[in-house]
């Protein structure tokens, strides 16, 4: 069993507070991962769990083991803690070979010569770097050369893998690859992981849950990756997921109203209402309309850029931008690809209302 559990966590830097109160729980077998802005204190918490640092108060414990704790003294050494950490820098050494990079951690284990020969094969196949044994890290691609560290980490058969960023010094070809790669090895091995990135996309690609911090380390919100993107729990969690709309907004009469105007923006409100409104959508929620109707909320075309798949163009809207996203297909077919200086109407697709107080996340352990 390798659940993680960080029950009551503190730890500081001086007068920088990281975790005041923190509490979290990974479960057994899950990929789970922490999304926030850097500097929130993600690769801290991945530092305390594998070791490499202590909290200054609370209790970190991985399969109901005690692992830190500074009340009662403990704290258990990296090389104890069965532990597989990849880091962003691939840190492969560059005068071994793949299966010299890869046996390594089980010749310090001092593991039998034919049982580490057949564990090392066996995490070679398992990365797809079959027939590459011989080759030196010059030899090889950046995607290849993390799917060695990843091979060195998974080698030892740790309860769990720790990743900090390993995808970011790859080229977006390479991170895409790369991360159903380490999604899929997960699958095939069961072993736990705990992923650390500021990437919403790569976080919704490989997670069975994820753990959105704010940049003062409170964590606003724990779930699958389609509730989190669905039903985000508040501005800051919105805005972090992707690109998106924020328009302070009023409510009167039960329509929705660009704050300070009598510009409708919508003629419905769903949900609760807020203190301090703010009105949340995507890009892909802004339908434009040509030749809009009386009385339909209308905007001017600012922008239109073609990015392939996707034609964002960005609107002035009561003085406030907003942008619209469309599949091109559907904009050549509709006729929706406008030029700049063009009125064209708004519809919302979708919308969520926030208070916008939250937008700067939340301070749970204050």
């Amino acid at each position: 069993m390798a659940e993680v559990k960080l029950e009551h966590i503190r730890k500081a830097y001086g007068k920088k507070v990281v975790y005041k109160d923190l509490n979290l729980t990974i479960n057994d077998g899950e990929c789970f991962t922490l999304l926030g802005p850097s500097g929130c204190g993600k690769t801290v918490m991945l530092r305390m769990i594998a070791g490499f640092e202590s909290p200054d108060a609370g209790t970190i414990k991985i399969g109901g083991a005690t692992q830190s704790s500074p009340s009662e003294k403990i704290m258990v050494p990296p090389d104890e803690r069965s532990l597989g950490v990849v880091f962003q820098d691939y840190a492969v050494w560059p005068h071994m070979t793949v299966k010299e990079n890869i046996i390594y951690p089980l010749k310090i284990q001092k593991i039998d010569k034919e049982k580490a020969e057949s564990r090392t094969q066996e995490a070679i196949n398992s990365v797809n770097l079959t027939g590459l044994e011989n080759r030196l890290p010059s030899q090889l691609s950046g995607g290849q050369q993390q799917r060695v560290a990843l091979a060195r980490a998974l080698v030892a058969e740790p309860k769990i893998m720790l990743l900090d960023e390993p995808l970011t010094n790859l080229d977006a070809n390479l991170r895409e690859e790369m991360r159903f790669e380490i999604r899929a090895l997960q699958k095939r091995t069961g072993v736990t992981v705990l992923y650390v990135t500021h990437d919403q996309e790569i976080a919704l690609a490989i997670s069975d849950r994820l753990a959105v911090l704010d940049q003062h380390g409170n964590i606003c919100q724990i779930g699958a990756p389609a509730e989190v993107f669905e039903n985000p729990a508040n501005a800051f969690v919105f805005r972090f997921m992707g690109v998106s709309n924020m328009v302070p907004v009023d409510l009167r009469g039960g329509k929705i109203y660009v704050r300070g105007t009598n510009e409708i923006l919508s003629d419905k409100i769903i949900g609760e209402v807020p203190n301090n409104p703010i009105l949340g959508c995507r890009p892909s929620d802004v339908d434009l309309i040509r030749d809009p109707e009386p009385g339909m909320p209308a905007a001017v075309v600012k922008r239109v850029n073609l990015l392939g798949p996707i034609v964002d163009q960005r609107l002035d809207f009561a003085g406030m931008e907003l942008r619209s996203q469309i599949e091109t297909h559907k904009a050549v077919d509709g006729n929706l690809i406008f030029n700049e200086g063009d009125r064209v109407g708004i519809k919302l697709a979708n919308q969520l209302l926030f208070d916008s107080a939250t937008m700067e996340g939340v301070v749970e352990n204050d």
